[in-house]
């Protein structure tokens, strides 16, 4: 009866074993690829971000890349400038690639070039949004043509084409403000056009983008 209980112990303690050694082996197998970067760079906090980044801990990546980039090691810039893209902090990562450029990391320069012609989404989704106000400021075309005498109207239809530029910047409460208007059509329709923007409500852009937008209409 004694051998029967110590080699039911000896099965059990064997299988939990197997339980065990096959649970770490699959947590290494997991880990595996992170840990390969260890041995890739002699900076202490730049092989600390690559780990925690092929973790997916990208607070606590950003928070190592940044003293390897403060401690001017170009890759950590580059780095820590991919993180913050990649969370559409667009002007933060510009900044960072610069620096990680100018210590001599290619990759940080090609991202500068990049990320340099890259619209950030938000500014082209709001520039759709804007395109649905056209007909708001045609109102205020119609409305000066309305107030001018039958000379001033034949002048104008001799023009054919009137162009209006105009260029707003979108404030942190979604507000248009600094607003820019270019056209030869007169104070009371500029004015018109500036009501029609002040009234928008555009969705609140990011907290790192200066959403600056520019627009051309034409009245036939």
């Amino acid at each position: 009866m004694k051998v029967l209980r110590v080699n039911l112990f000896l099965v059990t303690s064997v299988l939990l074993g197997l339980v065990v050694v096959s649970s770490c082996s699959t947590s290494s197998k997991k880990n595996e690829t992170c840990l390969k970067h260890e041995n890739q760079t002699e900076s202490g906090f730049f092989n600390r971000g690559l780990v925690l980044a092929c973790q997916k801990n990208d607070s606590k990546a950003k928070s190592a890349f940044l003293k390897s980039c403060q401690s001017n090691y170009a890759p950590g810039c580059t780095r820590l400038g991919y993180l913050e893209e990649k969370a559409d902090n667009f002007f933060m990562a510009k900044d960072l690639y610069n620096k990680g450029c100018r210590l001599g990391d290619k990759l940080s320069c090609d991202n500068k070039i990049r990320l340099s012609k890259t619209q950030h989404p938000y500014v082209g989704k709001m520039m759709n949004y804007l395109s649905r106000f056209d007909g708001n400021i045609t109102n205020c075309y119609s409305l000066h043509f309305s107030k001018l005498n039958k000379a001033q109207s034949e002048m104008q239809l001799d023009k054919k084409i009137q162009l209006l530029k105009y260029g707003l910047t979108i404030s942190k409460k979604g507000k248009a403000k600094r607003i820019r208007i270019k056209s030869k059509l007169g104070e009371d329709f500029n004015q018109c056009v500036v009501e029609v923007l002040q009234g928008i409500q555009f969705k609140k852009p990011p907290k790192t983008v200066i959403a600056k937008l520019d627009k051309s209409v034409t009245f036939h």
